[in-house]
């Protein structure tokens, strides 16, 4: 899903955020973000550390995207009947019409 969102939106990092996530590694190797970063080039890993950066950037979209919900929702939502929910632990006044393969006919 997380890829998905990377496509439809167009996301990817910028040089200046790539840098910056190499900053860390780079110190500890005793080298520059933009020599490690050329490393990466070469050995053909940057675009890992790309896809990897587009990814954190789409779960940021994701979460100030979301809206919250009421509590009262979020607890209704615990009710409805979900795919593995047993006869017994189904909602109280729940259907069984609504719940697949329930309907009584042969073969449903």
């Amino acid at each position: 899903m997380l890829a998905a969102i990377v496509e439809a939106e167009a996301i990817g990092p910028s040089e200046e955020e790539l840098r910056e996530a190499l900053e860390h590694s780079a110190e500890h190797e005793n080298t520059t973000a933009e020599k490690l970063m050329e490393r990466l080039e070469q050995t053909g890993r940057l675009d890992v550390l790309r896809d990897d950066l587009a990814t954190r950037k789409a779960v940021d979209l994701l979460a100030e995207s979301a809206t919250p919900i009421a509590a009262e929702r979020a607890k209704a939502r615990e009710k409805l009947w979900k795919p593995g929910d047993d006869e017994e632990g189904a909602a109280p006044g729940a259907a069984s019409a609504e719940q697949p393969g329930s309907s009584g006919t042969p073969g449903s």
